[in-house]
């Protein structure tokens, strides 16, 4: 018996805010809840031929990337670069 195993995918649909089916924006955040992202391949529509891992990767490099961009004019972000550089060497 050979098992290939179930990859959970395509179950927080992405699209405009008219579609009322669309529980993702084109940046990952959930419609609705502030400061929460969906970042695994349940983003993706379809699953695809191969293995999830390298999909989910992807997804995650692309959310960090976002989330860096979202939160650049964040004073927090200013503030930890400023204790960082405060610190005993």
């Amino acid at each position: 018996m050979v098992d290939v195993g179930y990859h959970a995918s395509g179950t927080c649909a992405m699209g405009k805010a008219d579609n009322p089916n669309a529980v993702l924006d084109s940046r990952l955040r959930v419609r609705g809840v502030r400061n929460l992202r969906v970042a695994d391949v349940s983003s993706i529509p379809k699953v695809n031929n191969g293995h999830t891992q390298m999909v989910a990767y992807g997804i995650g490099e692309g959310a960090a990337e976002m989330i860096k961009e979202d939160a650049a004019g964040n004073h927090f972000l200013k503030l930890t670069a400023d204790v960082k550089s405060m610190a005993v060497q």
